[in-house]
């Protein structure tokens, strides 16, 4: 019998995203349902349209 790694309980987003918002150096930033959002990195644009949480961690 082959011995098995042990496999971690992967957390969901809702736990993920509750985890990285708690720490130092993370803001988080919540888009209201139906309203725009504009994410300029550089010359790439990001858009997109609420519901979203955008998460931004400066490491």
């Amino acid at each position: 019998m082959q011995h098995q790694p042990m496999r971690r309980a992967v957390p969901d987003t809702m736990q993920l995203q509750h985890e990285l918002s708690q720490r130092e150096g993370v803001s988080t930033y919540q888009v209201p349902p139906h309203e725009t959002y504009i994410i300029q990195i550089g010359a790439e644009t990001i858009q997109g349209t609420g519901p979203a949480i955008v998460t931004v961690n400066i490491d």
